[in-house]
């Protein structure tokens, strides 16, 4: 299952215009948990474009992530996604789900 999420544009992505998208095969187990963990992933497309060219061509070394904002609001499900598409372990406070991305 794919969800392309892009409402608008993307510079990173060089797409100049929104296109949200959900494809899925016919032998993909299409449910609830499957579906939304496809928008989760999604939604850290872009971060993980980001992060992979600091990681291989501007070799910056990151050694732990502490998160928090609304993608931590239940508790394990961004923390291990964001780990899995970082590579990097993610740490969180008991308030991560509190409070914007970026504080």
């Amino acid at each position: 299952m794919l969800a392309y999420n892009y409402f608008s544009g993307e510079p990173i992505t060089h797409f100049e215009e929104g296109r949200p998208l959900f494809v899925r095969t016919p032998e993909s187990h299409f449910t609830l948990a499957n579906f939304m963990r496809s928008h989760l992933f999604s939604a850290l497309a872009t971060l993980k474009i980001g992060m992979d060219i600091l990681f291989e061509q501007e070799k910056v070394r990151v050694d732990q992530v502490l998160g928090h904002g609304g993608f931590f609001k239940t508790k394990n499900v961004g923390q291990k996604i964001m780990a899995a598409v970082m590579n990097v372990p993610i740490s969180v406070m008991e308030t991560a789900g509190e409070g914007g991305a970026w504080e």
